[in-house]
């Protein structure tokens, strides 16, 4: 473990990898590029005003690792702003998490794979709606 960083990362610099992600909350995208998110950690950040490219600079890096180094909360129900704001899956709306185009339970373990694309998703979506998302999030370039 390198000190300072997260728990089974590599070195810095064993990896460089770039992911895009998208983050719609009741269709409204969550922006990154604020100055609050932008490069908070060496390992995995945003970066250069951007806030659609994830940069991720060592090997072994998760995405829950990103969350955490945001302030920002995320499991497999709960999507927490920084102000404590919450958006949790219940009866009427979900968190739904996309990678890849691929729906999966959670993300905080992921670690991030040259060009992955990930969705977050909360809100009542249909399906079309979905579908619009992940097409706008490939379509975007990624940032290098």
């Amino acid at each position: 473990t390198v000190p300072g960083g997260p728990e089974n990362a590599g070195a810095l610099g064993s990896e460089h990898a770039h992911a895009g992600i998208l983050v719609s909350i009741f269709g409204d995208e969550f922006a990154f590029s604020a100055p609050s998110y932008q490069i908070k950690s060496s390992w995995i950040h945003f970066e250069g005003r951007d806030g659609t490219t994830i940069h991720k600079h060592a090997t072994g890096v998760t995405l829950g690792y990103l969350f955490e180094t945001l302030s920002l909360g995320l499991d497999d129900q709960c999507f927490v702003f920084q102000d404590g704001r919450s958006f949790c899956t219940n009866e009427d709306y979900k968190l739904s998490f996309y990678v890849n185009g691929e729906q999966l339970p959670d993300i905080r373990d992921l670690e991030i794979q040259e060009d992955d694309k990930i969705l977050i998703v909360y809100g009542g979506e249909t399906p079309e709606e979905i579908d619009a998302l992940l097409l706008k999030l490939e379509n975007r370039e990624l940032i290098k």
